[in-house]
């Protein structure tokens, strides 16, 4: 299947918090290999855009993790995230979001990248 390259308005990491503009290689094994910060990262050839947050490692029943998430009384993504987020697992776009509050809405939306 071959590496994707996707881009997103933030991405995630346990180390780093969220960062905006990212451009991440995204593996076969379903991981991000690595990433940049770029000033616009829609731009970027071969590469596709999903917007939202971009998440690594999340649980591969990410199904079940993200409706716990969604009726969890805290809604502070970092803090679910954190809470949920290992090794392995899948690559997800997390969307809907409060930006501002970078926080969970009613309209929160997952999507399984790989």
């Amino acid at each position: 299947m071959g590496v994707r390259r996707i881009a997103s308005n933030y991405i995630w990491s346990r180390e780093r918090g969220f960062e905006a503009h990212p451009v991440a290689v995204v593996g076969d094994g379903g991981d991000i290999t690595s990433f940049k910060l770029l000033a616009d990262p829609d731009r970027e050839p071969m590469t596709e855009f999903f917007s939202g947050v971009l998440v690594g490692g999340f649980p591969s029943a990410w199904r079940e993790t993200f409706a716990e998430m969604m009726a969890s009384p805290c809604r502070t993504l970092d803090t679910l995230l954190r809470e949920r987020v290992g090794d392995g697992g899948c690559v997800v776009v997390i969307s809907g979001l409060d930006y501002a509050t970078m926080s969970l809405t009613q309209r929160s939306q997952l999507l399984k990248i790989r």
